[in-house]
């Protein structure tokens, strides 16, 4: 996703090498889930991240749009932990934990 910040908006830390951690993150919580913190300082987790960071990157901001339609988050939030708990087997993702 990293090339899809076409104007570098977002500034990206792997779990791995992250010198200052969210407000309310261990490093712990790193190993289970994607976190975003916004420009306000608030702290974002899973689907809610993955749907503030989409619409930071234009050739995904549609994806992040539909993301914030009523209920969607009922269907994102159980697919978002299903793909966390095994992205290890998915290919190209780095490995945690």
């Amino acid at each position: 996703m990293r090339r899809l910040d076409w104007f570098g908006r977002v500034t990206w830390d792997p779990a791995e090498a992250a010198v200052r951690l969210p407000r309310g993150v261990t490093p712990e919580d790193l190993g289970r889930s994607a976190y975003l913190e916004d420009d306000l300082g608030e702290t974002h987790e899973g689907f809610f991240a993955i749907r503030k960071l989409l619409l930071h990157l234009p050739a995904l901001a549609p994806l992040g749009l539909l993301m914030w339609l009523p209920l969607v988050h009922r269907i994102g939030v159980p697919l978002y932990g299903l793909v966390a708990r095994n992205r290890c087997r998915i290919p190209g993702s780095a490995p945690h934990g």
